[in-house]
Parts: C-alpha cells; sequence; structure tokens
C-alpha cells in the first residue's frame, strides 16, 4: 500500500535505502519493481532515478540508465537553487 501524496518523499526517501541495500548486496531483480513504483508515485524525487540508472547499470541495460540519469538532470535543474546547493549535479554512473 502505497502512502498518501504529502508523505510521498519520505515514503520514496525511506524505499530509496532499503532499496540501496538490495543493490549493494547484489540483489537488483528484487530491487527493479519497487524502484519504479516509487518513481511512478514520487517522480520528481531525485534519488531514485539515481537508484534506477544504478540498477540498469547492474542489469546491463545501458539505454534505460541513460534514460534515468536524463530524468536525475532535469529534476536537478529545476530545482531551486537552494536546492541546488545542498548536493552537487547528478554523474553520469555510465562514463565511470
Amino acid at each position: 500500500m502505497r502512502p498518501a501524496r504529502q508523505s510521498g518523499h519520505r515514503w520514496a526517501a525511506e524505499l530509496a535505502l532499503s532499496v540501496r541495500g538490495l543493490l549493494e548486496a547484489g540483489h537488483p531483480e528484487q530491487a527493479l519493481p519497487e524502484l519504479k513504483a516509487a518513481a511512478q508515485f514520487d517522480p520528481d524525487f531525485r534519488r531514485t532515478h539515481q537508484d534506477l540508472e544504478e540498477l540498469y547499470i547492474q542489469i546491463k541495460q545501458p539505454e534505460e540508465a541513460m534514460r534515468e540519469f536524463q530524468l536525475e538532470t532535469r529534476i536537478y535543474r529545476t530545482a531551486l537553487p537552494d536546492f541546488q546547493r545542498l548536493g552537487p549535479p547528478p554523474r553520469n554512473q555510465l562514463r565511470h
């Protein structure tokens, strides 16, 4: 069950933490449906797209990884300047 819209960012942040553990443990197949659901629920949460990019790299889908990088970059560029100061711009993980 998904939370109410007003708590969406918090839910997405908590999900990102649990999914990161799955990715680090080498279980991207378990993380993919969760991340896709989070991206649909809160499409402007940058961390979800960053995690999806990493996942798609792990499962060797570079086109999907690039799409997520582009979404993450769009979110960063449209954020308020104060928010941009909180963290660096997205880094293309395909080039590392």
